[in-house]
């Protein structure tokens, strides 16, 4: 029998991390389908990378008012960006933000009618659900670091400085994340059917 290439990452879960994954969702009062994930986050160093709370923040309004919640998740480091965004949500968002171990992440993930991240580690472990992912990328370039699976897109902005893979920026406006709009971002979740 001829085995073809996966479209995406085949990932095995240990079932301690599927209960833990169970328990947070229950305890949120978060049910399958009905709520988004955001990854927000990324490693210090590559802060360039981000898209900031606030926009995200922006975008969750957005996916509220169609009824989804939202899940925001990361690393201890990443904390303040997401509790900023969780903030603004209200009790329409639940951050997770710091309470999960790496591989929660995918069983979390797959319960979610859609994920957004900035170009990080995590968005590659996310892509392994097959749940509809848009990554927001800038100073690097989608077309090497896109995470793998045919229900990802990728957002760039059309500047002539991305894919720069500056870790400072001498526009203090970083616009290459800034011109991302949250309204291309729903429109790209919608493209891919992934919006009520």
């Amino acid at each position: 029998e001829e085995h073809g290439e996966a479209p995406r990452p085949v990932l095995h879960v240990p079932p301690r991390h599927r209960e833990r994954a169970r328990a947070l969702l229950e305890a949120a009062g978060l049910r399958p389908g009905g709520f988004a994930v955001f990854l927000p986050g990324c490693q210090a160093a590559g802060y360039l990378k981000r898209w900031g709370a606030a926009r995200y923040a922006a975008l969750g309004h957005r996916l509220v008012r169609r009824g989804l919640r939202v899940a925001v998740l990361g690393a201890a480091d990443e904390r303040e960006e997401c509790a900023a965004i969780a903030r603004e949500l209200g009790e329409a968002a639940v951050d997770l933000c710091g309470r999960t171990e790496v591989l929660d992440l995918i069983p979390l993930c797959a319960e979610a009618r859609c994920i957004v991240a900035n170009d990080t580690g995590t968005a590659h472990l996310a892509a392994a659900t097959g749940i509809p992912m848009v990554v927001l990328f800038g100073p690097t370039d989608p077309r090497r670091a896109r995470p793998l699976g045919p229900q990802v897109r990728a957002l760039q902005a059309p500047l002539p400085c991305i894919n720069c893979y500056r870790k400072h920026c001498p526009d203090l406006g970083q616009r290459c994340m800034a011109e991302l709009r949250p309204d291309q971002v729903e429109e790209a979740l919608e493209g891919l059917g992934a919006l009520p």
